[in-house]
C-alpha cells in the first residue's frame, strides 16, 4: 500500500453533486444519501486519513484539492468544510449483557460531546442498537437472556434528528441484555443503517461504532442450539462479509470503531502477502471465539499490519465493562475538521479508482496529502 505523505489526520466529507452549469458565486447543492450514481455527471464519496499528523485547516477552498478518476485529473468545483456543508452522526452501539457500563459512559458524555459542533450549520443524530439481533429482526427471543417478568425483546433505532433530546431519548431507553454467544452483530446493524435510516443531505456521514468483541460474519453458521441462542430459521446471524461492508462504506461514510484491541492475531506476513504486486486480498482477522476484528472498517489495522486506510475513521481501544467518554476518543477532531470536495466525473461512470490530493501551506510550511480511496462505486 502507497502510505500517504505524513501530515494530515483529517476527515474529508462526501463528494456532492454541482449545480448544473455552475459558476461564479453559485454554491453546489448536497447530494441524496445514494450519490451522483449511472446517468449523474458528479459523484459522491467519504473519505479520510489516519496518519496521525495535521488535520486539514479551515477555509481551504477548491485550488487546494486534486481529484484523480482511474488515474485521469478531473475538474475540482468546490471544496466545503463539514461546519458549513453540515454533517450527520450516528451511533451504532453493542447493547447485550456485558456493555452496560459503555452505555451509561455515553450517555453521560453526549452533551459535553455535542457541545464542541455548536458552530456546524447542520448536525443530525441517530443510532441503532445490535445485539446478535438488529432492529429488522422485531421481537424476539434467540438475541435474549431473558431475566424475571422480561418475555420478549427487541433491538431499536432512532432517525437523525437535529434536536439532541431525540438521540437523548432513545440512549435512556437502552438495556443492556442478552447476547447468547461471543461475537455479535455490527456488519449487519451497520448495512442495516445504510438502508432503512433516512439520510439527510449533508456534507458527510460518521457512524461511531462500539462494541466489546468481534464481529459475525456470513460464513459462520449460528451456534449450537443445545449450547446458545440459534436463529430459528437456521440461518447465520449476519448475511455479509466484512470486506463487503468496507465496500459499501468507503466512499459513503467513514466508520469510526471503539472496540477490543486484536492487534496481536494481525500478521506482518498477511500484510506482506496482501500488499504484494497483483494481490486482491486484503487481511481479515478473525478471533478464535470472538468474531472479525472492525478495526479494519475503521483505519484498516494497525499500523505494521494494514494494506489500505479502511474507510478513514478512528480506532480506539474499548476495555472490557470499560466506561465509554466520547470525548476522550480522538473521534471529534476528525470530524469537525471534514471537508466536501465537489468534482466532475463522466457521465456513465459506475465507479472508479479516486484518490485526492490536498496541498496547503500553513503557517508559512507547505504541506501535501494524499487521500487514496480505492475503488468507489458511484
Amino acid at each position: 500500500m502507497r502510505r500517504q505523505l505524513p501530515v494530515l489526520s483529517v476527515v474529508l466529507a462526501m463528494l456532492i453533486i454541482m449545480v448544473c452549469g455552475c459558476s461564479g458565486g453559485l454554491s453546489p447543492t448536497l447530494p441524496s444519501p445514494d450519490g451522483g450514481g449511472g446517468g449523474s455527471d458528479t459523484g459522491s464519496s467519504t473519505i479520510s486519513t489516519t496518519s496521525g499528523v495535521d488535520l486539514l485547516p479551515y477555509g481551504l477552498s477548491a485550488t487546494n484539492f486534486e481529484v484523480t478518476l482511474n488515474g485521469d485529473k478531473t475538474v475540482v468545483l468546490d471544496a466545503i468544510p463539514a461546519r458549513d456543508g453540515g454533517v450527520s452522526i450516528c451511533f451504532i452501539f453493542d447493547t447485550t449483557g456485558s456493555m452496560g457500563n459503555a452505555i451509561d459512559g455515553v450517555k453521560e458524555s453526549i452533551v459535553e460531546f455535542a457541545s464542541e459542533f455548536t458552530d456546524f450549520e447542520k448536525v443530525y443524530w441517530s443510532g441503532m442498537e445490535f445485539g446478535d439481533g438488529t432492529p429488522s429482526d422485531g421481537i424476539n427471543t434467540w438475541d435474549f437472556s431473558f431475566p424475571p417478568g422480561l418475555t420478549e425483546g427487541e433491538r431499536t433505532l432512532v432517525q437523525p434528528s437535529q434536536d439532541l433530546n431525540d438521540l437523548n431519548t432513545w440512549l435512556d431507553g437502552l438495556v443492556a441484555i442478552g447476547g447468547g454467544d461471543w461475537p455479535e452483530n455490527p456488519l449487519k446493524a451497520l448495512m442495516e443503517a445504510k438502508a432503512t435510516i433516512n439520510w439527510p443531505e449533508v456534507g458527510a456521514r460518521h457512524f461511531i461504532t462500539i462494541i466489546d468483541v468481534g464481529a459475525h460474519q456470513r460464513d459462520v453458521p449460528p451456534p449450537d442450539p443445545d449450547q446458545n441462542y440459534p436463529r430459528p430459521d437456521g440461518e447465520p446471524f449476519c448475511p455479509w462479509m466484512g470486506s463487503e461492508v468496507l465496500a459499501a462504506f468507503r466512499g459513503w461514510g467513514i466508520i469510526h470503531a471503539v472496540s477490543p484491541d486484536y492487534s496481536a492475531n494481525w500478521t506482518e506476513a498477511e500484510a506482506d502477502a496482501a500488499n504484494a504486486p497483483g494481490a486482491e486480498v486484503t487481511p481479515s482477522v478473525v478471533i478464535p471465539e470472538q468474531g472479525w476484528d472492525i478495526r479494519e472498517l475503521a483505519d484498516g489495522g494497525p499500523p505494521e499490519s494494514r494494506t489500505h486506510e479502511g474507510t478513514g475513521g478512528k480506532w480506539t481501544e474499548l476495555l472490557f465493562r470499560e466506561r465509554v467518554d466520547l470525548n476522550e476518543l480522538g473521534i471529534l477532531d476528525l470530524i469537525r475538521q471534514s471537508y466536501t470536495i465537489v468534482y466532475r466525473k463522466p457521465v456513465d461512470m459506475t465507479s472508479a479508482h479516486v484518490v485526492i490530493t490536498a496541498s496547503y501551506i500553513e503557517d508559512g510550511v507547505s504541506k501535501t496529502g494524499t487521500f487514496d480511496l480505492g475503488e468507489v462505486t458511484f
